[in-house]
């Protein structure tokens, strides 16, 4: 089991993970991924540049577009909504700026066909593109 792998699930899956390949008894376990905030905070905590270049703003943005936007959204209940315009494009920039900057990690890079690292740039491109004419 490499690290990589269990970097991105939960502890209770590490933890099972590491017994089961240990012991190798029973049935393989299955394995949970992490929450997004806690992928976010080992992101950052094994990855210095990103600590430098990361804002506490945009910590905070990140987690509010997680929290209120996107759980709001998946875990729908029934409710009026009103999502306020004037700082929006700021999170969701911080948003693509995050990914952008995962995705340039020597990590991810290197798993990535030249087609998958163009669509990538082209996709940030129009995301932001489309940012800048809601921000007009």
């Amino acid at each position: 089991m490499t690290r990589l792998a269990l970097a991105i699930l939960n502890e209770k899956s590490q933890r099972a993970l590491l017994n089961w390949h240990d012991m190798r008894e029973g049935q393989y376990p299955k394995a949970k991924l992490a929450d997004f905030l806690t992928l976010l905070d080992r992101y950052c905590k094994e990855n210095p540049a990103v600590r430098q270049k990361i804002t506490r703003q945009q910590v905070r943005d990140i987690r509010r577009l997680h929290g209120h936007f996107r759980n709001g959204f998946e875990h729908f209940q029934p409710q009026g909504w009103s999502i306020e315009k004037a700082g929006l494009p700021r999170i969701i920039g911080t948003a693509l700026e995050g990914i952008e900057l995962a995705m340039n990690h020597e990590k991810a890079l290197h798993r990535m066909t030249g087609n998958k690292i163009r669509r990538l740039e082209n996709n940030l491109s129009a995301a932001r593109m489309g940012l800048a004419k809601i921000h007009r």
